[in-house]
């Protein structure tokens, strides 16, 4: 029997990006960049007060508009998006942990 060893690591990220970066990360505008927080403003009740604060735009809320921005200005389509989970998008993101196997 070999002797395996278990490493768990957890994968940290800065969770809040400028608009700058925003744009960089996600190669649009700045134009685009400020649509989606005017959208992500619009949808406090689903992001949190704490999505937009002074120094930056929470990125797991931003992925988020950015992938349901039209489903949710939509009345009819907007019964059919999911629950904000901030934790699925870190994990699609790849933060959290990871376990690592060494033999």
């Amino acid at each position: 029997m070999e002797d395996t060893t278990k490493i768990i690591e957890t994968i940290h990220g800065h969770p809040y990006y400028t608009n700058k970066q925003l744009a960089e990360t996600f190669g649009v505008s700045l134009g685009t960049v400020h649509r989606r927080k005017v959208g992500i403003e619009k949808e406090q009740k689903r992001y949190g007060k704490y999505a937009l604060i002074s120094c930056g735009t929470n990125l797991y809320a931003y992925i988020d508009y950015d992938k349901y921005h039209k489903d949710l200005e939509d009345p009819v389509m907007r019964k059919h998006v999911p629950d904000y989970d901030p934790m699925q998008v870190a994990e699609a993101c790849g933060y959290g942990k990871r376990v690592r196997m060494l033999k």
